[in-house]
């Protein structure tokens, strides 16, 4: 990710396939959900965002508590997100 947008590229060319506004801040951290469907970043800003990545659109965020998220994971079934921030 970066502060213009989200950007995903194919692994073997190089190429961009596909590219929407992502966060408002810089991501520090970004995940893919097993399904393959979502991605989740943390921000500087102190938020957790969900992406749904085929409408190109955030699902929901979380605004965490005092400090800039450092990493963030979904769960092995896509259930729950785990997080770190500078703050823990």
């Amino acid at each position: 990710t970066c502060y213009d947008g989200i950007h995903i590229y194919d692994a073997q060319k190089g190429t961009e396939l596909l590219s929407f506004k992502g966060p408002d801040q810089p991501s520090n951290t970004l995940d893919w959900s097993p399904d393959g469907k979502r991605i989740v970043t943390g921000d500087i800003g102190k938020k957790i965002q969900v992406w749904d990545i085929e409408k190109k659109s955030k699902t929901f965020e979380i605004e965490e508590k005092t400090a800039s998220i450092s990493s963030v994971r979904f769960s092995p079934d896509g259930k729950q997100i785990a997080s770190t921030s500078s703050d823990t």
